[in-house]
């Protein structure tokens, strides 16, 4: 069996405290959070504890992908 094949996307992460996010969002294309937030950032925003936990991970991913589409 082989692994699926993941897309290439040039990619800028960075780790920041939720109180920095409406600062970083000016510069962002897309938000992924491991904690809940409600706020419109003007950037679409991911529940990313799929990269953490690793349950849901593909669902994240095709997500994220959709959105960088």
């Amino acid at each position: 069996m082989t692994a699926p094949r993941r897309a290439l996307i040039a990619v800028d992460v960075q780790q920041c405290r939720i109180s920095e996010l409406a600062g970083r969002a000016e510069q962002a294309d897309l938000l992924v959070t491991t904690a809940k937030v409600s706020r419109d950032y003007g950037v679409p925003v991911v529940h990313g504890i799929a990269f953490i936990s690793g349950i849901n991970l593909a669902a994240t991913e095709a997500k994220i992908l959709e959105i960088l589409g």
